[in-house]
């Protein structure tokens, strides 16, 4: 950990970002990137730990992987951004955490998840994007990892519904899952909203189409 130059009267320590790890010696030598001394006299330099680095060489001390990046080996010269789908939050990450069912991270480097918007869901864990619902279907929150079907009744024409409409007097569907709504056919009727079926008419009665 320390050094003389010729005539010395004393052995100076080496400086901060070298090492000098025999004795008898003129010089220190430099630390290498992905390792740092942080005190002067050192004999041997230590390596970077996971979540951090050191880029040149003669480093006094490592810096952490800021959020968004990760490091998981040590002695090491960078840092990695972390894959869509993942995230670190804070610095010093050794790894990315995967983005939960219902949430997703649309780009590299981020530092946090977001919720699948209504009408929308994932249902893996890690992806990059959410998937609208299909018609005659919904999500009706943020953050879901499956769309409803629509009851019978009900129906959801479009892709992307947070909600099903119901159908209207004169009209129904008969099963889950409905995409448009089907008027009553002549001789048969609905009364009410959310139908799933017409009711045929009573004797001395009748309906039009």
């Amino acid at each position: 950990g320390y050094y003389s130059e010729a005539s010395a009267t004393e052995c100076v320590a080496c400086a901060a970002g070298e090492y000098q790890g025999s004795s008898g010696q003129s010089v220190c030598t430099v630390c290498g990137a992905g390792q740092y001394s942080g005190l002067g006299g050192a004999s041997a330099c230590v390596v970077c730990p996971v979540g951090e680095y050191s880029a040149a060489d003669g480093a006094s001390e490592c810096t952490a992987c800021v959020a968004g990046d990760y490091q998981g080996s040590t002695d090491s010269t960078e840092c990695a951004t972390c894959s869509a789908g993942y995230f670190s939050a804070g610095s010093g990450a050794s790894e990315c955490v995967i983005c939960g069912v219902g949430r997703y991270s649309g780009s590299d480097g981020s530092t946090e998840c977001t919720d699948c918007v209504p009408g929308e869901y994932s249902g893996s864990e890690g992806l990059s994007t959410c998937s609208a619902c299909s018609a005659g279907y919904f999500a009706s929150h943020s953050g879901m990892s499956a769309c409803a079907i629509c009851d019978a009744g009900s129906h959801a024409s479009a892709d992307g519904a947070s909600q099903c409409t119901d159908c209207g007097p004169g009209e129904h569907t008969s099963g889950d899952g409905g995409t448009v709504c089907v008027a009553c056919s002549a001789g048969t009727f609905s009364s009410f909203y959310d139908s799933s079926e017409c009711t045929s008419c009573l004797p001395g009665y009748y309906s039009e189409a």
